[in-house]
C-alpha cells in the first residue's frame, strides 16, 4: 500500500485469473501449472461494472479482512503528512505485518562499493541451497517508502521455498534521490552480484519496474553472468498512457488507487501536479522501450482490482513480439500488496506460491 491517500473499500468481484505464454516458454508454463494447479483460461475479464451488474460476489472475507486491517494502520490525512511521518506510518504497517524469518535461514547484510555510490543489500539463504543462482530483489513502495526491513519477511520466506540465495537491494528513494537515482543502484547491484553467477532479477509494484530496467541495461552492457529470468510482481511498467482498462476499470482499487500512482509517479521526477510525466523515458516506463528483443525471459504476475492490473499482459505481448519467451498470470480476486496476505488469505497464498515457483523454473534453465 502506499501512503498518498487513504484508499477506498470498493464493492468488487473476483473475475477469472490466467496465464499466457508463447510456445517457447511452455515448459515453465506446464510446469507452474502442474504444481501450483494454475489454470490456464482465455483472455480477457468482464469489467467491474459488468460483474456488479451481475450481482457477483465481493472479495472474499480473508482479502477483505486483510484490506480492512491495512486500512486500520492509516489515519485520514496520511497524504497531508511529511515524506518522513508517511516512512513511519508504511514501516510501522510492515511491521504489524511481518512473519518470523523461518527457522535456520542465514541473514547477513552487506554494502556493495561500485563507483561513487555505496548499495546496502541483504543476503538471505536457506541452510541448504539448491542452485548457485541468486535472486536480486527489488522491494515496492512507490519508488519512496520501505527498504530491507519492509520485505524482509516476503524475502526469507522466497529464499526457504525456493532453495535460492535472495539479495535485497536497497536502493535510494526519492524525493531525496530522483529519477534515475533508483535504477542506477539496481543496475549497479545486480551487475555486481552477478559477479558471483547467474541472477534472476525479481520485484514487487515499482520494484518490478527496476527489474524490468536493469534487465533492459544488462542486455544492453552483459553482466559478468547471464540474467537467467525477469519475475515481476504487480509491476508499474508505464501503461497509463496506453489506456490499458484496469487504470479505469480500477481506479479507486482497494490499497492502490491511480491517485496514488500519479503522486508517486510525479514524487518520482519532482514534478508538481500539473507537470506531464515523461511516459515516452524507457528508464522511467519500460513499456515505452523500441526494442526488447534478446531480453531474459519473463514471468509477470498481476492482480485483479489493481490500476496496474493489464501492465503484466502489455509487458508480456510486447516481449513476446520481440521474440521474448514470456507469460503473465493475474490473480482473480487479490489486490496490491497482497505479498503481505499470504498468511492470512489462501488466494495470497496461492500468489506466493506461483512466484516462487516461477523463480524456481528460471534457476532450473542454468547450465
Amino acid at each position: 500500500m502506499l501512503v498518498a491517500a487513504k484508499p477506498m473499500r470498493a464493492a468488487i468481484a473476483p473475475g477469472p485469473g490466467f496465464l499466457a505464454g508463447s510456445l517457447a516458454f511452455r515448459p515453465i508454463v506446464f510446469a507452474i501449472e502442474s504444481q501450483c494447479e494454475l489454470r490456464v483460461l482465455h483472455l480477457g475479464q468482464p469489467s467491474q461494472q459488468a460483474r456488479a451488474e451481475r450481482g457477483e460476489s465481493m472479495l472474499d472475507a480473508q482479502v477483505q479482512g486483510f484490506v480492512d486491517e491495512t486500512l486500520s494502520l492509516y489515519p485520514d490525512d496520511a497524504a497531508s503528512l511529511s515524506i518522513e511521518a508517511q516512512r513511519a506510518l508504511y514501516d510501522a504497517m510492515a511491521a504489524h505485518f511481518r512473519e518470523p524469518r523461518p527457522e535456520g535461514m542465514l541473514v547477513r547484510d552487506e554494502v556493495l562499493a561500485g563507483g561513487r555510490q555505496s548499495i546496502p543489500v541483504r543476503h538471505y539463504c536457506a541452510p541448504v541451497l539448491r542452485s548457485a543462482v541468486r535472486v536480486v530483489y527489488f522491494h515496492g513502495g512507490g519508488f519512496a517508502l520501505g527498504g530491507l526491513d519492509s520485505h524482509d519477511d516476503a524475502c526469507a520466506q522466497m529464499a526457504q521455498r525456493t532453495g535460492l540465495e535472495v539479495i535485497a537491494v536497497d536502493y535510494r528513494l526519492v524525493p531525496e534521490h530522483l529519477h534515475p537515482a533508483a535504477l542506477h543502484d539496481a543496475i549497479m547491484a545486480a551487475r555486481l552480484i552477478a559477479e558471483q553467477g547467474p541472477i534472476i532479477l525479481a520485484g514487487d509494484s515499482v520494484g518490478g519496474n527496476l527489474a524490468a530496467s536493469t534487465a533492459i541495461a544488462l542486455r544492453d552492457e552483459p553482466a559478468a553472468s547471464p540474467v537467467l529470468g525477469q519475475v515481476l510482481i504487480y509491476p508499474s511498467l508505464g501503461g497509463e498512457p496506453l489506456g490499458l482498462p484496469a487504470y479505469g476499470e480500477h481506479r479507486t482499487a482497494p490499497l492502490l488507487s491511480l491517485d496514488d500512482l500519479m503522486i508517486y509517479w510525479r514524487m518520482r521526477i519532482g514534478a508538481g501536479a500539473d507537470a506531464p510525466l515523461p511516459w515516452q523515458d524507457p528508464d522511467f516506463a519500460p513499456l515505452a522501450h523500441s526494442d526488447l528483443r534478446g531480453l531474459a525471459p519473463c514471468l509477470a504476475f498481476g492482480v485483479e482490482f489493481d490500476p496496474l492490473r493489464d501492465d503484466p499482459e502489455a509487458w508480456c505481448q510486447r516481449l513476446r513480439a520481440a521474440g521474448v519467451a514470456s507469460g503473465w498470470y493475474v490473480a482473480p480476486g487479490l489486490v496490491h500488496g497482497c505479498l503481505r496476505a499470504r498468511t492470512r488469505s489462501e488466494r495470497a497464498r496461492d500468489f506466493f506460491a506461483r512466484v516462487c515457483t516461477a523463480i524456481t523454473h528460471f534457476a532450473a534453465s542454468d547450465g
